[in-house]
């Protein structure tokens, strides 16, 4: 079946493009671009790191330095500053997987629009999750082979194929529960539970076993001791990993994946 990126399915569905769209698609653009500017005192560690006294709302050539464009009207005098930087990755993240094909874009949805305007997708509650399993297919999952292709992190370390290493008994179980809620989903939520951690609606043509070839790596699921057991699931998809809090038994850990994924959460460690 045909598959499109997130991002694109997004724009599609005229929903807002993120910083975790872009690291979905181009990792080190976005460890190069956005990612120190988005950790605490971002704004003055990247002028430090492009030696700058100021910065602005502009994109720059990355090997000369030269403006390229203003990413907002009068961007050029615009300063970038801690309180404005997430406006500031926002509009980066959408020029950079829009701005040299805008036209050609909007062509495309002009077309596309023409047929199923987005109005209808917003009235039938049809976000870019769904619209990839609408144009793609819902896959056949083996949640076997997930386990067996999964790296689990636990707070004493990790081991490969499923298989939790040095993890606590506690971290265990959560495991073991994630794979029994993951074979009570049906065949359309396991595939948002896929999208949700990886950004992909489908597998490479290896299964699971093909992600290890991908830039994202392997799937993995982290456990996060500190984290509070009430709160929901992330996810990075840029690195394929779903990250648990230690629940206290599977009913919760059920209905706090299914609140996640399946009633729209965007669950990103990533803006």
């Amino acid at each position: 079946g045909v598959s499109l990126t997130v991002a694109l399915l997004k724009i599609i569905c005229e929903r807002k493009i993120f910083a975790s769209d872009v690291s979905a698609l181009d990792p080190v653009y976005f460890r190069n671009r956005m990612a120190v500017l988005l950790e605490p005192g971002g704004v003055e560690a990247m002028k430090a790191v492009l030696m700058e006294d100021d910065l602005f709302f502009v994109d720059t050539d990355e090997r000369t330095g030269d403006v390229t464009a203003e990413l907002k009207p009068g961007g050029a005098t615009i300063p970038l500053t801690e309180e404005n930087k997430l406006e500031f990755v926002m509009l980066l993240s959408e020029h950079y997987l829009c701005g040299s094909i805008r036209k050609e874009l909007a062509e495309f949805l002009a077309g596309l629009w023409d047929i199923v305007p987005p109005e209808a997708l917003r009235e039938c509650g049809i976000d870019e999750r769904d619209l990839s399993l609408l144009i793609s297919g819902i896959p056949t999952i083996d949640v076997d082979s997930w386990k067996e292709h999964t790296i689990v992190q636990g707070s004493l370390g990790g081991g490969d194929s499923g298989a939790s290493g040095g993890s606590s008994q506690e971290e265990q179980q959560v495991v073991s529960w994630l794979w029994d809620v993951l074979r009570q989903f049906s065949a359309e939520d396991k595939a948002k539970v896929l999208q949700f951690c990886t950004g992909m609606s489908r597998l490479p043509p290896q299964g699971f076993a093909g992600l290890r070839g991908t830039p994202s790596g392997p799937f993995k699921v982290h456990l996060i001791q500190h984290r509070d057991p009430r709160a929901l699931p992330t996810a990075h998809t840029c690195f394929n990993t779903l990250e648990l809090p230690i629940y206290t038994c599977e009913k919760v850990l059920r209905e706090k994946l299914a609140f996640a994924v399946l009633e729209g959460s965007i669950g990103f460690g990533l803006i």
